[in-house]
Order: C-alpha cells, then structure tokens, then sequence
C-alpha cells in the first residue's frame, strides 16, 4: 500500500488543473502561461479555492 505525505493529502481533478490554466489565460487577454506560471496557478487554486488573481 502506497502512503502519502500529510502534505500531499489534496487531490486536484485533471479537469479542473486545465479550467485554472484556461482561467489564468483569459485574465491574461489570453497569454500562453509558462510552466512554472501555470504550476503556480495551480497550487495557488489548491491553496485558496479561487483563481489565481491578475497582479
């Protein structure tokens, strides 16, 4: 049996990983974010339940 780290307990749906990067890019007046940017926007999502807002 796998075990997982406490910190690691969270699970983000596939689908919802893509609407968050989808999201990220229209705020964005459609920017293809880089990896480390739409990694970000995904923890960010994971972390607050909301999107990531446009600084």
């Amino acid at each position: 049996m796998a075990s997982t780290a406490p910190d690691h307990a969270y699970l983000l749906e596939v689908d919802i990983a893509h609407e968050v990067v989808e999201v990220w890019s229209a705020w964005r007046d459609g920017a293809t974010p880089t990896p480390e940017e739409a990694t970000l926007a995904i923890i960010y999502y994971a972390k607050h339940d909301a999107y990531q807002p446009v600084v």
